[in-house]
């Protein structure tokens, strides 16, 4: 009963202070049921029923729905519950409510800023909250169309793959041995590296390392040198000589090299002067661009910067930068201590400490400064697996952080194109040991990484498929290699290292892993041709559910499987079940490329030229503005606003333009091949013998459009039918058009 008093009277104290705070020039009046409520929450503040605390909370905010969010007394009583909510939601391991409920504190926060006087922590917490406790969830399918990925032309940027290595002098089992010799290093890292990373301090001698760089010559390996400086130079003239003698030898070295100078520098003691950080950097470079062409020149930056300091002040500028790198570590506790108090979990979210660790975090924000023009290098990095200050081991925590770096961090930035290893300790890191050869766990999970087809080993070559992600370009669809489509989830849920990851086609378990990066290989195997539903479900330690996203998987009747982010049988039509063309029906319907009427499709009606400008028109997003001169075109006809756009894909003949009449094979296939730009002049004498001798009615094919079939064929628009004919003149079904589009223009 004392605890029951003590409760109400500390409530009414509560309430009494918020009234007579929110009075003060106020003449709006709190909702009568706010006290009952407010009774409530203080009862539940000290009980274990945190589903219930939330749901009051809300009840209290929903109370003021219909006042003013910039009213202060809405502010004042908001706001803290919002928090509060958040933290509850991150107890129950609600995630998702979790950072919908913090977005709602930042924006109240952030009024509170503006008109109570609250401190800016308040908003920093909750954004750096917001980053590290989203849960991620996305499918990424393997594909071999290799023509549009991420690709700057930079000096030995890979078109496609990642560039790796490691740092191996202070490796005792190789040091002893070999610093740099390839039959040294193999024994515990079996995978060719594509570039070795060595160091050279300013000002020493690079040929006093020679047989280190002649390893890597003996190797065919490349190098990366971090050509280390702790401060800016007046005059850095004085060095010329010396500069010049270095960029000499790796010219002459005859293998590929990148150049980092002065690392960094964002967060270095003797480079507070951006100004002249700049000059330094650029007078090297000038040099390096003279006497060592074929070195690519490295930016490379510290993954956070002093909070008196602005990346872009330090950047020299693109024309003296072929890559842009980072140094990233990832270790669980920060500086030295173990315990920071009060202030614990800010620090782990605006470093990635702790349970936030997050390598992939920790490199966003130069990626997103920089990685729209340049390839991104991780040129130095690490991952804790043993803290020296807390004198703990932190192996199994380690490895997932591990994975996430290398399995991860490429496939969510594309721009990614290199990362290295720090595998070093021997006092030089003084709070914590990266070095792979002091953890066999470590040193293996890394062998396994890298072994990685996407990790080349050869600068110059390039990696024969590529990750995309599903959804990446809205209603993209990707092709599978082969009758298989290999899948990789990326998913990161706040406070597990490891949730389980299952897959169900038709509502079937397929799969479920709890190994990141929750690899599945899905067969056409037992697949009916067709549309299948995915889904993708993400579980939490308890087993309960986090987080789910449905796909489309189709496979097409040669056997080959497609993904879609999406459920299709949201957008069916009641005439197409049975239908062949249901999957490409399904496809072009939900772009809005082709329509239905009344639940109808028709795929089986033949489609006339009225129809077809429509299509061409939105495929196109053509212009519907421009006026039209047909004389069979009224302007008050509903496709009239199309023909403008459409006609120069679709052609009138003369005055007229025959909207009412069927479209043939000849004028759709035509018109398609002209909107992908495919160029007539590439077109061969062979080629045309070739498609004159193998089908039987080319004589069929109108002159204006003979050329264009040629490159429909090549290309794989359309193909001839089993009696060798490619029937031109022959008109098309609504659910043929659908297939050809679908097959052209959004099968990635």
């Amino acid at each position: 009963m004392k605890r029951r008093v003590a409760i109400l009277l500390v409530a009414l104290l509560m309430c009494l202070q918020l009234s007579a705070q929110v009075s003060i020039g106020e003449s709006k009046k709190l909702p009568n049921e706010i006290w009952s409520l407010f009774e409530k929450e203080s009862v539940l503040d000290v009980s274990d029923d945190v589903a219930a605390s939330i749901e009051v909370r809300l009840a209290i905010i929903a109370l003021f729905d219909s006042w003013a969010d910039e009213d202060q007394q809405k502010l004042d009583i908001v706001t803290p519950r919002l928090r509060k909510i958040a933290e509850d939601y991150e107890t129950l391991k609600k995630y998702v409510a979790m950072t919908e409920t913090l977005e709602s504190y930042i924006y109240y926060a952030g009024l509170q800023e503006v008109y109570g006087g609250w401190d800016h922590d308040a908003v920093l917490w909750a954004e750096s909250k917001l980053v590290n406790s989203q849960v991620y969830l996305s499918v990424y399918a393997e594909t071999n169309v290799l023509d549009n990925a991420l690709y700057y032309g930079a000096m030995y940027e890979p078109s496609n793959g990642v560039l790796f290595g490691s740092v191996y002098d202070k490796d005792p089992r190789i040091s002893d041995v070999g610093s740099y010799e390839w039959a040294s290093i193999s024994p515990y890292f079996p995978k060719k590296n594509s570039a070795y990373l060595m160091y050279l301090e300013f000002g020493t001698e690079i040929n006093q390392f020679d047989r280190y760089y002649q390893a890597a010559v003996a190797a065919d390996t490349g190098v990366q040198l971090a050509w280390n400086a702790y401060q800016t130079y007046d005059d850095m003239s004085v060095y010329a000589d010396y500069i010049e003698r270095t960029a000499s030898y790796l010219q002459g070295l005859g293998v590929p090299v990148f150049m980092r100078y002065g690392s960094e520098m964002n967060i270095a003691e003797g480079m507070s002067d951006a100004a002249v950080y700049v000059e330094n950097y650029q007078f090297i470079a000038e040099i390096f661009r003279e006497i060592a062409p074929d070195v690519a020149l490295v930016w490379s930056v510290n993954d956070v910067t002093a909070s008196d300091r602005s990346l872009d002040a330090y950047y020299p500028g693109d024309q003296w930068v072929d890559w842009v790198g980072i140094s990233t570590y990832t270790y669980y506790y920060f500086g030295d201590k173990t315990d920071w108090g009060d202030v614990q979990e800010d620090i782990d979210n605006r470093y990635y400490t702790g349970s936030n660790a997050n390598p992939i975090s920790k490199v966003k924000e130069v990626v997103d400064a920089y990685g729209d023009r340049k390839p991104i290098m991780i040129t130095e990095s690490g991952v804790a697996h043993y803290s020296k200050v807390a004198e703990e081991d932190m192996t199994e925590w380690a490895k997932v952080q591990l994975e996430r770096q290398y399995a991860y961090m490429p496939l969510i930035y594309p721009q990614i194109k290199g990362i290295f290893y720090f595998n070093t300790d021997n006092g030089i890191t003084p709070r914590n040991s990266y070095a792979l050869y002091e953890n066999q766990v470590m040193n293996k999970a890394y062998n396994e990484l890298v072994a990685d087809d996407h990790y080349i080993s050869e600068i110059m070559s390039n990696s024969d498929s590529r990750y995309v992600a599903v959804g990446s370009v809205s209603n993209q669809s990707v092709v599978g290699i082969g009758s298989d489509i290999a899948l990789r989830t990326y998913s990161i849920v706040s406070g597990d290292l490891e949730p389980t990851v299952e897959y169900y086609i038709d509502g079937v378990l397929y799969k479920s892993t709890n190994h990141l990066p929750y690899d599945v290989n899905i067969s056409s195997d037992g697949l009916s041709t067709g549309i299948h539903d995915l889904l993708v479900q993400v579980k939490g330690a308890g087993d309960e559910i986090i987080t789910s996203q449905p796909y489309t998987l189709m496979k097409n009747e040669a056997g080959g499987l497609s993904i879609e982010k999406g459920d299709y049988n949201e957008r069916t039509f009641t005439d197409i079940d049975t239908a062949w063309s249901k999957p490409f029906v399904l496809g072009v319907a939900a772009r809005g490329i082709i329509v239905g009427s009344e639940g109808l499709f028709r795929p089986e009606d033949f489609i006339s030229r009225a129809e077809m400008t429509s299509i061409i028109s939105k495929l196109g997003e053509l212009e519907t503005d421009l006026a039209v001169n047909y004389s069979d075109v009224a302007s008050s006809a509903w496709y009239y606003k199309y023909v403008s756009g459409a006609q120069a894909y679709l052609i009138g003949y003369g005055n007229v333009y025959e909207p009412g009449r069927y479209a043939t094979r000849e004028e759709i296939i035509a018109a398609f091949v002209r909107m992908k730009g495919y160029s007539t002049a590439s077109i061969t004498s062979d080629e045309k013998d070739d498609f004159a001798d193998n089908y039987t009615d080319v004589a069929e094919i109108s002159p204006s459009f003979y050329e264009d079939m040629i490159l429909a064929v090549r290309y794989g628009i359309v193909g001839g039918y089993e009696d060798g004919s490619l029937r031109p003149k022959s008109n098309m079904k609504r659910g043929e058009v659908a297939k050809v589009i679908f097959s052209t223009f959004y099968v990635q």
